[in-house]
């Protein structure tokens, strides 16, 4: 992680704005989007950091704002590989948010990116003093479910042109 800014670098009032209206958050009830959003902190990265590895422990919830980070899996014993490339709009770190377990994915950018963390810590304490914010992540475990879906089903298509083409236009958020 660099604090290096560049000419498509944001402020975090701008970081904030656009996820609450993008992706997950902008699903939530105002109340909770703003909580969320108040408790998060704005992250630089250069193109082909590690925003986190497999294995790591949790940290919290992270909200892509600008640039692209690739999903790294490693099932049982192979990987890790590429999975899917994440665009501005998505979160992710639910499960190690949700079980407080180790990461079961790494992440990696592709290019300069910045994201918003939500830290644990935060997170806990928003579902300490709101309980129904526990419904909201469980919102944001059906989002990545249905990903999830989708891109399995997209790699059983027998025909490899089509199969490309699925993902190709998965990747691409259509």
């Amino acid at each position: 992680m660099t604090a290096t800014k560049n000419q498509d670098s944001i402020s975090l009032r701008d970081a904030r704005s656009f996820l609450s209206r993008t992706g997950w958050l902008s699903r939530t009830p105002t109340d909770f989007c703003n909580r969320v959003l108040a408790n998060c902190r704005l992250m630089t990265f250069d193109s082909d950091q590690s925003v986190y590895t497999v294995g790591d422990p949790p940290g919290g919830l992270y909200g892509l704002v600008r640039g692209r980070v690739a999903i790294t899996i490693a099932p049982q014993e192979r990987g890790p590989y590429f999975a899917h490339a994440m665009r501005p709009g998505n979160w992710f770190g639910m499960a190690s948010t949700l079980n407080n377990g180790r990461r079961g994915i790494g992440l990696r950018t592709t290019r300069p990116s910045q994201l918003l963390l939500l830290p644990a810590i935060e997170f806990e304490r928003i579902t300490k003093e709101t309980p129904t914010a526990w419904r909201q992540l469980a919102m944001l475990a059906f989002i990545i479910s249905d990903l999830s879906m989708c891109s399995a089903d997209d790699l059983m298509i027998r025909d490899p042109e089509k199969r490309c083409l699925a993902v190709l236009a998965r990747l691409a958020g259509l």
